[in-house]
């Protein structure tokens, strides 16, 4: 069976197009930064984070002649455009997806008069699985994160009683605060991933308890997370594994 990807939320199928996996970088690269020290052996380490990756897909198609692509032209380049990074999946990795970017040019002409042609992709380091979703219980949870790199959580509040905060704290003592007066019915989301805070659906980043709230991580297998004040709301943790 021939395989393809899904991007910008269509199959490649649907336009006529397989593909495979190019000469893909698998090992991370690191931007860690050395620091030679003319008063020691060896070099200060400034530890760096993960850089973005290349993909690069060969593609083909099975149309039966040149007309037939070159009537799709427009469509293949509707398809591949976006503005933003968008989430890219392909059939031969299950169960995983990448947010990526097309870059660089694609030439109509290798795409209807070749056999082979390729898109590459910039995409973020990391993959990811699906969404995984569960609910505290009497205010506390066990989360396993089942990626092997520390993920992001995001919170989805419902409040049940008035209260003049909200707080979930980690096994560490780590804690993100939103300090508010929350009253029935308010609703409360608090993203790690890019310290968005909204309450009824409106940014109140300046509700946020900014000088010691950390927004941690999930960190590999079991996360014991605890939210106060007890029984004024029903919390929702979201998150997706990831993969380096």
């Amino acid at each position: 069976m021939l395989k393809g990807f899904t991007y910008n939320n269509q199959h490649s199928s649907s336009l006529g197009i397989y593909s495979r996996i190019g000469d893909m970088d698998i090992f991370p690269e690191i931007g860690d930064i050395f620091k030679e020290n003319p008063s020691r052996d060896g070099s200060y380490l400034m530890p760096g984070k993960l850089k973005d990756k290349r993909l690069p897909v060969i593609c083909f198609h099975r149309e039966n002649n040149i007309e037939d692509v070159r009537a799709k032209q427009f469509d293949i380049s509707a398809w591949l455009y976006t503005q933003d990074w968008s989430e890219l999946s392909l059939d031969v990795i299950e169960n995983k997806f990448f947010i990526a970017k097309l870059i660089g040019p694609v030439s109509s002409k290798a795409i209807i008069t070749t056999d082979e042609f390729t898109l590459n992709f910039r995409r973020h380091p990391l993959a990811f699985s699906a969404e995984i979703s569960e609910s505290f219980v009497n205010d506390v949870i066990i989360v396993n994160n089942i990626g092997n790199y520390p993920a992001l959580p995001r919170f989805e509040v419902t409040f049940t009683d008035s209260a003049s905060e909200w707080k979930v704290s980690n096994a560490a003592g780590q804690y993100v605060r939103v300090i508010d007066t929350f009253i029935l019915g308010d609703e409360l989301a608090v993203d790690f991933s890019t310290g968005r805070v909204m309450k009824n659906g409106i940014v109140v980043m300046g509700k946020l308890n900014w000088q010691y709230s950390r927004f941690f991580s999930l960190g590999l297998g079991d996360n014991a997370l605890t939210v106060t004040p007890e029984d004024v709301c029903s919390t929702q943790i979201k998150f997706n594994p990831c993969y380096v």
